[in-house]
């Protein structure tokens, strides 16, 4: 399995990929930098939180288009078949594939963290309170690894698929909709992520968090059963479909 761990992450990570989404996510340094500039706003911790929150969308969407290549990039290459030829499990080889997104969807996220935090460095807030974010950055690279890797394997225009699921479910619905909250991967990132920093503004709070409440345990156990799922819609997958 780690021949196929390798395997994947090494295509899944090309140089042009990996560029392109460092610009993308890129963009949440260069804000809290520019506004840094408003000597009103430079030092403003609530500033960082806001920006490092509101922005996951940015993030998010980074992460889907990573994440649905892991499988999505094999079989539209006519490669897919060749990675069975050596006899291997169906659920290793779903293990395999979730692992791999994980791995790069974290790259991604201490990537998108540094950036960040030397933008925030940049506009006066100390570097201490920009580690708190590196976990929600990495929660959430989990959370979301563990839906997409599985998307990109089911969904022939898995990116279409993710971008509505991401637009209507993560940002519309669980805004409108309580009980749809509880889905968003990105809400309990962000509950992780108020339980280390132990308080949000509350125009945040009632934003992007409610109605989750904050909890670093509660937070990393749904991640689990997220992964979890994903693991096994992915096997069943690859059981249906005789793919291995």
């Amino acid at each position: 399995m780690t021949t196929l761990v390798r395997h994947l992450y090494r295509q899944v990570m090309r140089k042009g990929r990996v560029i392109g989404l460092t610009v993308l996510v890129a963009t949440l340094g260069l804000i809290l930098w520019l506004t840094s500039i408003d000597s009103n706003i430079s030092g403003d911790i609530d500033n960082f939180h806001g920006t490092v929150i509101a922005g996951g969308i940015v993030f998010t969407l980074a992460l889907l288009i990573l994440a649905v290549a892991v499988l999505r990039d094999e079989k539209d290459g006519g490669t897919l078949p060749f990675l069975y030829m050596r006899p291997i499990p169906r659920g290793q080889f779903a293990l395999g594939a979730m692992a791999t997104g994980i791995l790069a969807s974290v790259t991604l996220a201490v990537i998108a963290w540094v950036i960040t935090a030397l933008g925030a460095v940049g506009g006066k807030i100390p570097f201490a309170d920009t580690l708190p974010a590196l976990a929600l950055f990495v929660v959430a690279a989990v959370g979301y690894a563990g839906i997409f890797v599985p998307l990109g394997y089911l969904a022939p225009r898995a990116l279409l698929v993710g971008l509505v699921y991401v637009i209507i479910i993560e940002s519309i619905m669980a805004q409108a909709v309580p009980s749809f909250g509880e889905l968003s991967v990105w809400r309990i990132s962000v509950s992780v992520y108020a339980g280390l920093i132990g308080d949000l503004p509350d125009w945040l709070a009632a934003t992007y968090l409610e109605p989750m409440v904050p909890g670093v345990g509660g937070g990393l156990i749904k991640i689990a059963i997220v992964v979890l799922l994903g693991w096994g819609v992915l096997t069943w997958a690859l059981k249906e479909r005789d793919a291995v």
